[in-house]
């Protein structure tokens, strides 16, 4: 590879523009008029920082959007009228700031009906709700109605206690928007077997969608069930910005278990980690269900199944289902797809794409990012488009069955990277047949891909701006180098002058790794943390962080 190195790739959607720099080469200004050009061409397209090998203290890795393609922040609609609500409120309060309803009734449609309107906003205030709450207040496409902390108040939903039905929060009104709160259950109770003595789900979910078109924004979803139980097959979800952690007692809880049959249902910008369970579980287990119709992008999936012991599996994301429930619909971008090189198989398993069902339609794989002993299982789908991701892995780098009948020319798969520093070959499998890079290419595939050693420890950093909330971000880190702690560039998300605070996605209620004001130098982030946020009750196992491998932190100007 070149000292120094700059790329351009035509991905579907936008460009994208890969700046790579040898540890010790010079920057020179050939390079930068270069980059100058390019940018001024494409200049909505988004970056992620790359360095080669293990970045040392001084080398810097940079990790910004241009400005013109950081997302405006979607505004939140303007409140008509605001209402209260309170841990010590009353159902005959009249939801003012001075008497405040209760939850259960200000999510009431019935008993709020004439009062809470299409447009309004139902105000949290601070402190813990407890109990199992039914939202059942409805906006409308133009004037959602929602629900949100008071002030920067901390509101927290505590269920208290292990039902499989009831969620802590269960909603079934359409055009509401839950935005910026916590949901919880601090019952100490996580023994695997229900009180039946039964393999089933039984701590019941942290939030359960029963209703279309709702949206769920930057919420804390932790030590429930399943995070999300997504029943609702009518599309218009977006599950945004959420931390989704600790969450399930077994292998069958997860940390979004969804369904879907027309529209889409949209899982953005999560990070959902240490769950018991799979991590995104698309999944129908009888033909009464449907899986059609799912965007999921921007999401940090990793370390999921690390709460149970190494005889239950989990993948980090699956979409499939039982025979006779065809996937269909599906997009996978820019995900960020780890799991510790110790964990066992068991739990060293990426994305799997098919279950049993040997008929699936449609599949898009872009510009995401695997590392895992098992990175990625694509089975039984019609048409697949990939392009543009990157697997690492010490074992096979991808398994592929195709439909009987179905020639695999036919996918449009190319311009993928598959890294491993251990060997000079990736290892495919195709129909069960063993294959290196040569003989992938020439099945069809990745024509314009590489397969580089040289590239396995690359430090790479990806910022994905929140597109709700003006001034935040999620940072994820890949250090297979094993640095201790990376300097990082954020000039295109910080301006000078301006102060922030970063906090470790998992220790989020310790303290943060790091604050103060931009200099408009270099931030120093640590990748060698041992702290995290410790699960409720008697867990099976209680996750470690992850190693200096691989970090996601979350930044805030303030």
């Amino acid at each position: 590879m070149p000292a120094v190195c700059i790329e351009v790739f035509f991905y579907p959607y936008m460009p994208r523009i890969i700046f790579t720099k040898q540890p010790g080469a010079f920057i020179n200004i050939t390079h930068l008029l270069l980059l100058t050009a390019i940018l001024s061409v494409f200049h909505g397209a988004c970056f992620r920082g790359e360095t080669s090998g293990a970045a040392s203290d001084d080398e810097i890795v940079t990790a910004e959007n241009n400005k013109e393609s950081l997302p405006v922040p979607a505004a939140y609609p303007k409140a008509l009228r605001e209402w209260f609500a309170a841990p010590d409120g009353k159902p005959d309060g009249d939801g003012t700031i001075t008497s405040p309803w209760d939850l259960a009734t200000a999510l009431d449609g019935n008993t709020v009906r004439g009062r809470v309107q299409p447009g309004d906003v139902i105000n949290l205030r601070g402190g813990v709700y407890a109990g199992a709450f039914t939202s059942t207040i409805r906006g409308t496409a133009n004037l959602p109605i929602q629900v949100r902390p008071y002030a920067n108040e901390r509101a927290v939903l505590d269920k208290k206690s292990a039902d499989r039905e009831n969620g802590t929060l269960n909603v079934r009104g359409a055009y509401v928007w839950f935005r910026d709160f916590e949901v919880t259950n601090s019952h100490a109770e996580r023994k695997r077997l229900d009180p039946e003595g039964k393999l089933n789900p039984w701590r019941g979910s942290g939030i359960n969608v029963w209703a279309g078109n709702t949206k769920y924004i930057n919420l804390l979803i932790h030590d429930s069930g399943h995070g999300f139980g997504l029943w609702n097959e009518d599309g218009g979800t977006e599950i945004y910005g959420c931390l989704v952690f600790n969450n399930g007692n077994n292998k069958k809880e997860h940390g979004v278990y969804g369904h879907n049959k027309t529209g889409t249902q949209a899982i953005r910008d999560n990070i959902i980690f240490n769950g018991s369970g799979y991590g995104l579980h698309i999944y129908a287990n009888s033909t009464k269900s449907s899986i059609s119709g799912f965007e999921i992008e921007g999401n940090a999936v990793f370390n999921n199944g690390a709460l149970t012991l190494d005889d239950q599996v989990a993948d980090q994301i699956l979409v499939g289902g039982v025979e006779g429930v065809a996937a269909a619909r599906i997009t996978l971008r820019e995900n960020y797809i780890y799991n510790e090189p110790s964990a066992a198989t068991a739990k060293n398993r990426g994305i799997r794409l098919g279950y049993e069902n040997k008929f699936n339609e449609d599949v898009k794989l872009f510009d995401n990012y695997v590392y895992s002993r098992v990175p990625l299982k694509i089975l039984w789908w019609n048409s697949i488009e990939a392009r543009g991701n990157t697997i690492y892995s010490p074992a096979t780098s991808v398994e592929l069955l195709t439909p009987d009948g179905r020639n695999p020319t036919a996918y449009r798969w190319n311009a993928n990277v598959y890294l491993n520093a251990d060997r000079k070959q990736p290892v495919f499998q195709l129909n069960e047949q063993k294959l290196n890079f040569a003989d992938w290419q020439a099945n069809g595939f990745d024509r314009s891909g590489q397969s580089s050693p040289a590239l396995a420890s690359s430090t790479r950093v990806f910022i994905r701006p929140n597109k709700y909330e003006s001034g935040k971000a999620n940072i994820v880190v890949y250090n297979p180098g094993l640095s201790p702690r990376i300097q990082v560039n954020l000039g295109g998300f910080l301006q000078a002058g301006e102060a922030f605070i970063v906090r470790d996605a998992q220790n989020y209620f310790g303290e943060p790794v790091l604050s103060g004001v931009y200099d408009g130098k270099a931030i120093q982030l640590p990748l060698d943390m041992s702290k995290t946020g410790k699960p409720v009750g008697n867990v099976e196992r209680v996750p470690a962080h992850t190693g200096a491998g691989f970090g996601v932190f979350i930044i805030w100007k303030k």
